[in-house]
């Protein structure tokens, strides 16, 4: 599990069934993303945003097949704009379509020269434009279906060379993912560590061509050789040179060394992972047996809180949007469980919080949360041993063993909503007041055992008769079978 849905309100949470949807949807996504190419579509994303500095996802839904489809797509073949707030929301792709998709798709829109292309040659492509922004009522006269005007983003296919609006859309939410691994302001196009590392890269490819030349020529080096011999190439590997009163042959002496040049290549290679960050991601590895658990998470703590920037825009940009994007895609299919009633009150107040359960997401979060939570309970421990267990009043022992919980990064299902522990709590109360009372039964029925003879007698003072007399009911005295009490 790399991810798990929250609400924002926290309180929610806490209502009943919330926590069991948001888990079940969990589940339903997590099949979603296998089945369906999503993490294929990560792969091809990953190394462009690390190459070229930027990336592009899409996500749409296959209604026949009631599944939904995740697709990458080449860097080259998009353009994109941001608005006020720094966030991608028009996107323009070139996308390849054969003739015989283009008439299955655009038919009325096409001449009848591309619907005599599609019959004769159907697998041949033809570029057509897409282009993804914020909705332009103006475009809706195009559509071929209707679309409904509140859609926050409008569709457009356009065939530049027919000068024509093949088709119009909408969505509800932006369909593509853009990732861009670093950016600065007033940039719309990303930065990526192959960039900084260009040069260096460059350097390292230079030395491995000197080293493999230098191989090359230590293994087959060039010969010196008598000039008698020549003609007898066939007796000497390799390049000759002839000269006179030489009679023998030997290899020329280059003065090169061959191990300086593999250290040489070994520190390129360590300047270009630092570019790429590589000694953060293999520290782990290199401590594990050498520290305690808390100290590997504090020491990979510091390390993860630096690669913040970096997650934190891969989860702005492509995390986030693909999962929020495929709940609401299966939500309005009716693929999900039925939605709670406490959720469907809050509606929008509630907001769909998305919690993310990877390694260094969890490495950050248990950075700060559980060194929090680790921090207050050795304090609760040194102030109960001075000043006693009054103290302990100040902590909710309930909110911190769930924030505890929550860090560590358990399900949802294995904690109990708060309604359901007092019910607990009240129902163990009770068989524990129960069990004092049959108690106490039994100590009276053992006194009256015991002071059988004493019975129809006023009972002695301080003695346990005389206290069980107080504790009656009612007025009623107890007394031998048959006496007048």
């Amino acid at each position: 599990a790399w991810y798990r849905l929250r609400t924002s309100d926290i309180k929610l949470m806490e209502e009943p069934g919330i926590a069991d949807f948001l888990e079940q949807a969990d589940g339903i996504l997590y099949a979603e993303f296998e089945r369906n190419g999503f993490y294929e579509c990560l792969g091809e994303m990953t190394p462009d945003a690390h190459s070229i500095g930027t990336a592009y996802g899409y996500i749409e839904e296959d209604v026949a097949r009631r599944r939904i489809l995740f697709q990458g797509r080449h860097y080259l073949s998009a353009w994109i704009e941001e608005n006020a707030f720094g966030e991608v929301d028009v996107l323009t792709e070139e996308v390849l379509m054969s003739y015989r998709d283009l008439v299955n798709r655009f038919n009325d829109e096409l001449t009848e020269t591309i619907r005599s292309r599609a019959k004769t040659d159907p697998y041949s492509t033809r570029a057509v434009k897409h282009k993804v922004m914020p909705m332009d009522t103006r475009f809706l006269a195009y559509a071929k279906k209707r679309v409904d005007p509140r859609m926050p983003f409008v569709s457009i296919w356009y065939d530049e060379e027919l000068a024509k609006i093949l088709d119009v859309g909408g969505y509800w939410e932006f369909p593509f993912l853009v990732s861009r691994f670093r950016k600065n302001s007033g940039e719309e196009y990303g930065r990526s560590p192959g960039q900084d590392a260009l040069g260096d890269l460059y350097g390292a490819t230079q030395m491995t061509k000197s080293r493999l030349r230098l191989g090359q020529l230590i293994s087959d080096p060039t010969m010196l050789a008598d000039e008698k011999l020549e003609g007898r190439d066939d007796l000497l590997p390799g390049g000759r040179i002839y000269v006179k009163g030489v009679q023998r042959f030997e290899p020329v002496t280059l003065g090169a060394n061959y191990p300086i040049t593999i250290d040489n290549e070994e520190r390129q290679d360590h300047i270009i992972d630092d570019h790429f960050m590589v000694p953060i991601y293999l520290m782990l590895q290199q401590m594990e047996g050498k520290m305690t658990a808390r100290e590997v998470i504090e020491r990979v703590g510091e390390k993860a809180a630096v690669l913040g920037y970096i997650t934190g825009r891969f989860h702005k940009e492509v995390l986030q949007p693909a999962i929020r994007r495929t709940f609401n895609l299966l939500l309005r299919a009716g693929r999900l469980p039925p939605l709670p009633p406490a959720l469907i009150e809050a509606k929008d107040e509630a907001g769909l919080q998305i919690e993310f359960m990877g390694f260094f997401a969890q490495v950050q979060k248990k950075y700060y949360a559980m060194n929090g939570i680790n921090t207050a309970i050795d304090y609760s421990k040194a102030m109960l041993e001075i000043f006693g267990p009054e103290v302990l009043d100040v902590v909710s022992g309930d909110d911190l063993f769930r924030e505890a919980l929550d860090a560590s990064g358990a399900p949802q299902k294995a904690i109990r909503e708060k309604a359901d522990i007092q019910k607990r709590r009240a129902t163990r109360a009770q068989a524990i007041e129960a069990a004092r009372q049959e108690q106490m039964q039994q100590q009276g029925a053992q006194a009256i055992m015991q002071n059988m003879d004493k019975l129809g007698r006023k009972p002695e003072e301080g003695s346990p008769l005389e206290q069980m007399d107080a504790m009656s009911p009612g007025p009623a005295k107890i007394a031998a079978p048959g006496v007048p009490a």
